[in-house]
């Protein structure tokens, strides 16, 4: 209902108002209701934000990823792959390092989905994912991903994702698209996947589409572990690591 009524575009428009005195007789589910309109309001303003900060960036994307997709595959061409099948997805958490290693031993017996931060980590230790997910477009994305751009595990992207990864990843390319109108451009339907957050919430998204089962974290710590926004073997070297802006506050992890 909210999403119907209150966009972008009229979000400093809009003024709520109880009737009568039903804030006073419904107070419970009044203050609920106030609640649920504050999340909507804020994460509202966040996109906004976020589109604001990249739409240049999204657009040049966009334009050139589009060029690409007629050489990928569609995720639809995988989905139900690995139906019942263990998934671990790798996330780039603080606490990535301390058990990192151990998926070589074990990496035959899982599909294994990592961001694109935490793929020269794994191949460093001679383990080969099974998928690579890349959603961000800044151009530090490519600098994270240029040493390993060789690698042949698919890759999955969508519009948005940083062209210059696309354009030179050597292995398979499957893309998921976010925005309708990429659909009329191609001239077909395709699945999306699960987003928000994180690329690690993608990855989950792959992991679901794929039919894995059960699905297991490493290095999403929710957290920052030590005051540490990566795990150190997961860090462009120039990269500080640390939680420095005297903006941030603390929250209960």
């Amino acid at each position: 209902f909210l999403s119907k009524s209150i966009n972008e575009f009229n979000l400093d428009d809009f003024l709520y108002l109880s009737y009568a005195n039903y804030e006073i007789i419904f107070s419970d589910l009044y203050i609920k209701f106030l609640k649920t309109l504050k999340e909507f309001i804020v994460n509202l303003r966040i996109n906004i934000n976020t589109n604001m900060k990249f739409t240049k960036i999204w657009y040049d994307a966009f334009v050139r990823n589009i060029l690409n997709m007629p050489n990928s595959q569609p995720v639809d061409e995988i989905k139900n792959l690995y139906r019942n099948k263990p998934a671990i997805i790798v996330s780039a958490g603080p606490s990535l390092e301390k058990n990192v290693h151990l998926l070589k031993e074990i990496q035959d017996k899982f599909i294994i989905i990592t961001g694109g931060r935490t793929l020269k980590t794994l191949l460093d230790l001679g383990i080969k994912p099974d998928f690579v997910v890349v959603i961000d477009p800044v151009e530090k994305t490519y600098r994270l991903l240029k040493p390993v751009l060789y690698n042949e595990s698919p890759l999955i992207y969508y519009e948005g994702t940083n062209p210059d990864v696309v354009n030179e990843y050597r292995g398979e390319k499957y893309y998921f698209v976010l925005n309708d109108f990429t659909k009329k451009i191609l001239g077909r339907e395709v699945s999306p996947l699960l987003t928000g957050g994180s690329v690690a919430i993608t990855c989950l998204g792959l992991a679901l589409h794929l039919g894995c089962d059960p699905i297991v974290f490493i290095g999403q710590d929710l957290a920052y572990t030590n005051n540490k926004l990566h795990s150190d073997n997961a860090k462009l070297n120039e990269e500080t690591n640390k939680i420095d802006d005297p903006n941030s506050f603390y929250v209960d992890d």
